[in-house]
This record gives structure tokens, sequence and C-alpha cells, in this order.
């Protein structure tokens, strides 16, 4: 059992000898990112050995603590860069000024090195965002907790470590971080906290689209759906978000398939995927469904999101018309050519919470799998039919685009049951090009 110990200078959180013990056994217990935890305590008893005090500090410390998975581990050390150079001839400094960072590679991975410049650790726990943030760990297992950040877990609160109006100063996107770890972490954002965000809102400016972008990435690794919530609660929505904002109010035109707000629809439908335990992307998908495809891919070149999520959100916007619409069975055969199985289970995810989050029936939709996935039955049972290598080689084609005209065609007359053998591609392909032949 934890328990306190305070001196006039530190609060000191510690265990006792036998559960520091404990307390690094554990770290060994579970694979995957603990390891990293692990490399880190080791890495701290190296510095030492080289007469350097070190800590592990912040969100690694928290996340061990709330049992989550501990994967980006930063340390703070005694000495400055050229102690920590001394120990580590390879480390490379990045950074301005007073904000260096040492990156070093130990056993293997990678780990970011703060020096303190013979500073106390306090001081870089001081300048920390939250007081969950704001703790150190030693190699003996001794836990720092000079802001009560512990505490604050213990009661599931999320505060800003010192003045708030000081801390979102200092790092405006911070406001933006709040929602992210109160989503994230399951905690309670303090009421303090709360309204330094609202009254802070209006003053912010300049934040860089690629750290919203990361803290948006970061927030749908959590419940994307509970950080949206506080970010519209605290006013940040028209700052961060402003294309989303506009869609407050907005109505689609007469006729279409949803009428109603399509701010609130997006939510609706990006709750309705997350409860369904959706893919990340149908997630991201349903937020932006009411937003311009071009636009979307734009945002997130801004955002500097990775080419394969980007794309494949872009794809699920652009094609998410078609799958509200009954799926004619050519139309079936030509998606599945050209968007592949993966994207289009992932579009029948997010037509299914767009219609369930508008409350329209689900009957067309229901019809529109069926279709597919007996065109994609179909024509996974079949393994005769040409590709287009050998439609040029048989036919003496040169490339263009009868060449996709011609498969696509096949592959039609395929899942119709039109052709049951090779003959039956044969005399296909004799009725339909003989004078290409």
């Amino acid at each position: 059992m934890l328990f306190f110990q305070y001196s006039n200078k530190i609060a000191l959180s510690s265990f006792s000898v036998r559960e520091s013990f404990f307390f690094l056994a554990m770290l060994l217990e579970e694979g995957g990112n603990e390891v990293s935890l692990f490399n880190a305590l080791e890495l701290l008893r190296f510095f030492e050995k080289e007469g350097i005090k070190a800590w592990i500090v912040g969100g690694a410390v928290r996340d061990y603590l709330l049992g989550q998975s501990v994967s980006d581990v930063d340390l703070a050390v005694s000495g400055g860069e050229k102690e920590i150079q001394r120990v580590f001839p390879g480390a490379v400094i990045v950074g301005k000024a007073q904000k260096q960072t040492a990156v070093i590679s130990f056993n293997r991975e990678a780990f970011d090195v703060f020096p303190l410049r013979n500073k106390p650790v306090e001081e870089d726990l001081a300048r920390r965002d939250f007081t969950v943030n704001a703790m150190a760990l030693d190699s003996k297992g001794h836990i720092y907790d000079p802001f009560d950040g512990f505490s604050d877990l213990r009661k599931g609160i999320l505060r800003f470590n010192g003045n708030p109006l000081h801390r979102l100063k200092d790092d405006p996107i911070r406001a933006l971080r709040l929602c992210r770890f109160a989503s994230t972490h399951g905690l309670r954002i303090d009421g303090d906290s709360s309204l330094a965000v609202e009254n802070f809102a209006s003053h912010i400016t300049g934040v860089s689209q690629e750290r919203i972008g990361h803290e948006v990435a970061r927030a749908f690794d959590g419940d994307g759906f509970l950080f949206f919530r506080f970010v519209r609660s605290h006013g940040l929505m028209a700052v961060f978000f402003p294309f989303l904002e506009k869609l407050w109010g907005q109505r689609l035109e007469a006729g279409s398939i949803y009428e109603g707000d399509c701010l609130l629809h997006s939510f609706l439908s990006l709750q309705s995927a997350q409860e369904q335990r959706r893919d990340k992307s149908v997630q991201v998908a349903a937020l932006f469904q009411h937003l311009n495809y071009d636009f979307v891919n734009e945002l997130l070149l801004s955002w500097s999101w990775p080419s394969v999520s980007r794309e494949e959100i872009v794809a699920l916007i652009k094609n998410l018309p078609f799958f509200l619409e009954p799926l004619p069975l050519d139309r079936a055969i030509a998606v599945y050519d050209s968007l592949g199985e993966d994207i289009i289970r992932k579009l029948f995810d997010l037509s299914h919470a767009f219609l369930s989050s508008s409350g329209k029936p689900t009957d067309v939709w229901r019809e529109n799998l069926l279709t597919y996935n007996r065109v994609v039955l179909r024509l996974k049972c079949i393994d005769f039919l040409p590709d287009g290598k050998e439609l040029k080689r048989v036919l003496g084609l040169e490339e263009g685009p009868l060449v996709g005209l011609l498969k696509t065609g096949l592959r039609q007359a395929a899942a119709k049951g039109e052709i049951e053998s090779r003959e039956d591609v044969n005399k296909w392909l004799w009725e339909n090009a003989p004078d290409k032949a």
C-alpha cells in the first residue's frame, strides 16, 4: 500500500523497501510497451553509476499508476547537455536555448532526456501542464510528488499544475490537451481549470495545425466523442475546429436522406460508430461526413496525418452517398474492384452509423450488404477470370480504357451467373470484343 512522506522541500510519495521491489517487479510482468519502462529504469541506474541523478518524469509515471500501457517515457537528469554527451557521445541535442532535450538510444530504444543543469527536479515538474503529469520516479521506486498529482489521480481529478492561466499562456494547446486527457484517462476536469479554459478560449491564437492534429489523433485513440463534447462545452470548437462549428444549425437541402442539424448528426454518428467499436477511420469519417471531402483531405494534410489514414478517411466520406441508396449489382462490382474489400466493409460501418443516428430505417443498408456479399462470394469462387495482363496478351490489346471495360464486364457477367467456365469467358469475349481479338 502506498503511503506519503513529506519534507520541507518536496512532497515525497514513496514505497516501503518491500513495496519498492514489488513495484519494480511489476514493471516486468506485462509485455509490450512495459519494456520501455523497464529499460528506462535501467537507464536511470546507468546515469547514476556515472554520478548523474536521474528520474522518469511525466506521463509514464501517471500511466503506470493508472494501470495503463506505458509507451512514451521521458527522463530528467541533474546534469547538462555536456554531461549527457559525455555518457552518451551519440546523443542528439534538439530544441532551443533553455528548452533543449537530448535524444539518446539505449537498449535499442530512443529516450528524451531533459537536462536539469543542476536544478532540483521539482523545477522540471513545476513547468508541466497538469498535476497528474508532475510526478517523478527514481530508480528505487520512489515517487516524487510535490503538487499532489497522486491525490488527484485517486480522486479522478484533472487540474492544471499551478495557476491555470499561466499554464495556458505558456502553451495554449493545453486547453485542447485538457479535453484530451480528461476523455482518454477518464478524469473529471477541475472547476477552476474548466473556468480558466472557457475564459481564455477567445484569446487563443497561433497554434499550429500540426499540433492540433496530434491532439485529435491521440483523442481518437480513446473516447473521441467525449473529447469533442468537452471541446464544445469549453468554447473551444470555434477556436480549433471552426469548420465543425459552422455545421451547428446547418441543414442539408430538402429531399436529402438527412435533413437535421449537421453538427448534431455528426456527433451522434461518431457516438454510434464508437459504441459499435468501429475502426478509427470510420469514427473520424463519421464526424467529418458533412464536410467536403477535398476540404477534409487538405485538413488532414495540414494535420500531418499519415497518408494511408488520410486517403482512407477521404475515400469513406467521398463514397458514403453511394451506400445510402440502393446498390445495384453493377455498382457493387465496380466499388469492389475500385475500392477493395477492406474499405467497403468500413463504408458499410459508416453508412450504418449514418442511418442509425438519423433515425432512418436500415432496410436499404441490409439489402445493399446482402447484394455486395453475394457479389464478393461469387467472384471469390471463380478463379478463372482473366486479369488485365492476360486480356492484353490474349486479345493483343494495348494499355487503355478498353481493357478495364472488358475486365469489369466479365466480372459483372460472372456475378450475374452468366459465366460458369473458361468456355463461357471465351464466348463472352468473342461477343463483346470480336474485332479486338
